[in-house]
């Protein structure tokens, strides 16, 4: 139960009823443009539990201080009064709210992973707190066109999503980006089409590293080689030819590959 006032005088006004809370999370959901899945993993929230806070089963109040995570007004979300979202934070646009949602592909390895750890080691407890959750990953965008790891591909891109991703995994995020592979040359090296590379653009490529390359305008996914002023982008599938950089070939690296995500099953 929320007091009608705390000890800091943060809560002056009369605190709603729980039944109205869970309107206001209904309305906070509407206005976030996620559906209740996303919406639940932005709080860090398994979907049948959100649900049972807008149902009343659990107490939506509790929850206050996600909802300020994520932008909006305690005092909206308890009292009904001023504004939703908290004076810094913009009103997200269709596409904007995309960005909140979480790779499927990413999160569910990573489910998979915890679930392995609890079978494997039953003794242990694997840490599932939300807070501690967010407190070691980061969010990267993945971008909705595929890199192709055949012939190139063409650049035009979108931001997808957003992935969250174990830190250690991105020591550089802001610098860090993700896409899917598309084709075969590349099978050699364990990248299949499908796969999500983890690309990071604060890498100085060196020879041998496998990039994201832009040739006159088009991408594509292969290993550098560079012998003095020759340079090759090598494919890892003994049915494609290696690609001779040219003094006429606008080319440049975008990104060392460091990372290669896939579902198993």
């Amino acid at each position: 139960m929320v007091k009608n006032q705390t000890k800091n005088g943060l809560f002056m006004k009369k605190v709603l009823p729980e039944s109205e809370i869970s309107r206001n999370l209904v309305k906070a959901i509407k206005a976030s443009a996620m559906d209740e899945k996303s919406f639940a993993a932005a709080i860090g929230l398994q979907k049948q539990h959100l649900m049972e806070y807008i149902s009343g089963k659990r107490t939506p109040s509790r929850i206050t201080p996600k909802l300020v995570d994520l932008g909006f007004s305690s005092d909206w979300y308890l009292t009904g009064n001023g504004e939703m979202l908290v004076s810094n934070v913009k009103t997200k646009t269709k596409e904007e709210s995309y960005h909140e949602k979480l790779g499927k592909a990413v999160q569910e390895l990573l489910s998979e992973v915890v679930q392995k750890e609890k079978e494997k080691y039953p003794e242990h407890k694997v840490a599932e707190s939300p807070e501690i959750y967010k407190s070691n990953t980061k969010s990267i965008p993945l971008y909705g066109h595929a890199i192709a790891a055949g012939q190139p591909a063409d650049s035009t891109c979108q931001v997808e999503q957003y992935l969250e991703l174990p830190r250690h995994m991105i020591p550089h995020p802001k610098q860090t980006y993700a896409v899917k592979a598309q084709g075969n040359s590349m099978i050699l090296a364990g990248i299949e089409e499908g796969d999500i590379l983890i690309v990071d653009r604060a890498i100085e490529p060196i020879s041998k590293n496998i990039v994201i390359a832009s040739i006159n305008g088009e991408q594509t996914v292969k290993r550098l080689l560079i012998d003095g002023e020759n340079i090759k982008l090598m494919p890892e599938n003994h049915n494609y030819e290696p690609i001779e950089i040219g003094k006429d070939i606008d080319f440049r690296t975008q990104g060392v590959v460091t990372w290669v995500i896939r579902k198993t099953n």
